[in-house]
């Protein structure tokens, strides 16, 4: 009979799994907020509104976001996403993708 591994063990690889998922994914989400109860047109519940944003965790990641910790990209998935903008910049992997995001972001930013 096979011995199952310990419960810990099971954990540890789950969330390795479910790790390597999320690296993978780059979710994006559309959070639909109800506007009153009764879906009336032109009727805004602002307490309604404002639970639904914090149950969501909307609320969370405006703070978040405030304090300044945004998105972060490498300077490969820059490149892969903007690089459009210019063509004569090397597409990721092309050379040193720190120095070509640098130069595609003042390309447009000066």
């Amino acid at each position: 009979r096979k011995k199952n591994p310990p419960l810990g063990a099971q954990f540890k690889e789950s969330l390795a799994r479910l790790m390597k998922t999320l690296t993978l994914c780059q979710p994006f989400f559309v959070r639909c907020v109800k506007p009153n109860e009764l879906k009336q047109p032109g009727v805004f519940d602002r307490l309604l509104c404002t639970r639904q944003l914090r149950y969501s965790g909307m609320m969370e990641t405006i703070r978040i976001r405030k304090a300044g910790y945004p998105i972060r990209h490498t300077f490969a998935e820059f490149l892969k996403r903007y690089r459009l903008l210019d063509p004569s910049i090397p597409a990721a992997g092309g050379g040193d993708d720190q120095a070509n995001a640098c130069a595609l972001a003042r390309a447009f930013l000066d």
